[in-house]
């Protein structure tokens, strides 16, 4: 559980800087709104197919200990 969730923490932390990069770039002028929304929400649904991957990886794990 304690490598799941630091993993789970360092993707939220990967998200974060990104979101922090978009809004950056967004708000000098290299990105418009739209790019800026549509690459924001790409972030998020990678974060989310990371964090699901994380939890059926725990998953398995879980289940494969409880097997011995």
């Amino acid at each position: 559980h304690q490598y799941a969730e630091g993993a789970k923490v360092a993707a939220r932390h990967v998200r974060r800087d990104g979101m922090e990069h978009l809004k950056k770039a967004e708000k000098d002028g290299d990105i418009s709104q739209d790019d800026s929304r549509t690459q924001s929400e790409r972030v998020q649904k990678m974060t989310d197919e990371t964090i699901a991957q994380i939890d059926s990886l725990l998953n398995e794990k879980e289940t494969e200990i409880m097997q011995f």
